[in-house]
């Protein structure tokens, strides 16, 4: 299962590689920077359709049917599997945020008939709709928010807790299979951890560069996105000092292994 699920990802890497250099070369590097700066940092003066992507250019670019109906059909089951497998991910955060009180519990509330987090499901898709509408009527998502910083920055926070783990969760750590991998007297986790920061901390330096490629970096972008984590942390503390008052010690929810 391990050796399947490196491959899988290594054969991923490659075709993606493949398919990038191929449409970078065909459309022009050039050309995608300025259309992703527009697009990104100045959505009003953008005059595509669609967001532009390589499906796109691809279905411009050939006057084949056949092959336009094999992207068309392409771009829609791709659209389907993403917001499938993110819907099924976001809900399932918020069902376990609502599981160890972080949010309502009601989040983690379990339907008998579909066996499956009705609200939080419901809840998600609400949500989705709203910041749909706005992207698409308003433009507000991407004039004041860049999202690629945003989740270079979130799985930084993961490389993050996993270089520190060893040392702030030692007991965690110890009963953990990880414990059985050093290098030297070093935790195998640690070292993985901190090239993840170091790696994604260049895309977060890159990203603040390169607005063309991340989409917007003034003041306002830096603003939301420092305004997403304080969120995070000030509803922690707000939840942990309520269930406090009621002699519930959220806390112990976090020193230990997650029953998944």
């Amino acid at each position: 299962m391990v050796v399947a699920g490196i491959l899988g990802g290594l054969l991923s890497i490659l075709f993606y590689a493949v398919v990038g250099y191929t449409f970078q070369h065909t459309v022009g590097a050039q050309f995608l920077n300025a259309l992703s700066f527009i697009e990104y940092a100045h959505p009003s003066a953008y005059v595509l359709p669609i967001p532009w992507s390589n499906f796109f250019f691809s279905m411009i670019l050939t006057k084949n049917p056949l092959l336009i109906i094999l992207m068309v059909v392409g771009l829609f089951a791709w659209g389907v599997t993403g917001v499938t497998a993110v819907g099924l991910v976001c809900s399932r955060i918020m069902f376990a945020a609502g599981f160890d009180r972080s949010l309502p519990t009601l989040l983690a509330k379990v339907s008998e008939r579909f066996h499956t987090p009705v609200t939080a499901v419901t809840i998600y898709m609400v949500l989705t709709e709203v910041g749909l509408v706005l992207s698409v009527y308003a433009g507000v998502i991407f004039e004041f928010l860049n999202i690629t910083l945003v989740l270079v920055s979130l799985h930084a926070f993961v490389g993050l807790a996993a270089l520190m783990l060893p040392y702030i969760r030692k007991q965690m750590y110890s009963n953990s299979i990880l414990a059985r991998y050093k290098l030297g007297k070093v935790p195998a986790i640690s070292l993985l951890g901190a090239a993840n920061l170091i790696f994604l901390g260049f895309l977060d330096y890159f990203s603040l560069l390169n607005p063309a490629v991340s989409g917007p970096t003034g003041l306002s972008a830096i603003g939301a996105l420092i305004g997403i984590f304080l969120l995070g942390v000030v509803s922690y503390f707000l939840v942990t000092r309520y269930y406090n008052s009621k002699g519930i010690d959220v806390s112990l929810a976090f020193k230990e292994i997650p029953p998944e």
